[in-house]
């Protein structure tokens, strides 16, 4: 059944009409005691149901719905909307004074022994048009004295590094950056010189769209899909 929202002043145009065919000398202007108890009370709460009845259409349409209606909507089919994901890399941290052949690095000249430790944060670094991205590792690496001499040496630097997985703190595609643009270590470690990401970070989504969750939801009302290849990945 179809119907269409009334203005206030259509209710009570209406409820005065509806009086005034019981009561054709029933007072209803403004100001007497009919309008001001009866009529426009009844008004503003028809128009509010108005209101609240066009937003709950809007809210069960998959070309209107959007945010939490659709999501809600799209639950109805057992579809959710796809969130945001991190990014991951590696990270490389350089190791002070280690720069030298092996038979020229004295003992004293780096330290006794080196920990990354999950959870160490590094970030990119912020400007003015871009706030700064923060990365934390996913493993621990420890390595000794003699074990740091063993470690690959950096062609571009020639300092010897312990590279180690990462992933972006936050979620979304603005994580997946360049390479070379992770130079800030935010959790201090004395023994690392300087750090850097020797190539892009990769895997960073953003949360799936409004008109994407509307497309899946719609195929799926369609059936223009099913059983087909698109048709499941539609359904993830």
């Amino acid at each position: 059944m179809a119907y269409y929202d009334k203005t206030l002043n259509e209710v009570v145009n209406d409820i005065i009409t509806n009086i005034h065919d019981t009561l054709p000398e029933a007072d209803t202007k403004s100001g007497t005691f009919i309008r001001n108890v009866f009529i426009n009370p009844v008004s503003d709460e028809i128009t509010a149901m108005y209101g609240d009845m066009k937003l709950l259409k809007l809210g069960q349409s998959v070309l209107t719905a959007v945010g939490d209606d659709l999501d809600y909507l799209a639950g109805n089919y057992f579809i959710s909307r796809k969130p945001a994901t991190k990014s991951s890399g590696k990270v490389r941290f350089y190791i002070k004074n280690s720069n030298k052949s092996v038979s020229d690095i004295k003992d004293t000249d780096i330290p006794d022994s080196v920990t990354i430790s999950y959870g160490t944060v590094v970030s990119t670094v912020g400007d003015y048009t871009n706030t700064s991205i923060s990365f934390q590792t996913t493993e621990t690496a420890y390595y000794t004295r003699d074990q740091i001499k063993e470690l690959a040496i950096d062609g571009d630097t020639g300092y010897r590094y312990i590279e180690v997985s990462a992933e972006s703190v936050g979620k979304g595609s603005a994580a997946n950056i360049k390479a070379d643009t992770i130079t800030t270590l935010e959790t201090a470690n004395t023994a690392v010189y300087f750090i850097s990401n020797p190539y892009s970070f990769s895997g960073g989504t953003d949360a799936e769209s409004d008109a994407d969750l509307a497309r899946r939801v719609e195929l799926v009302l369609t059936g223009s899909n099913v059983g087909t290849k698109a048709g499941y990945r539609d359904w993830e």
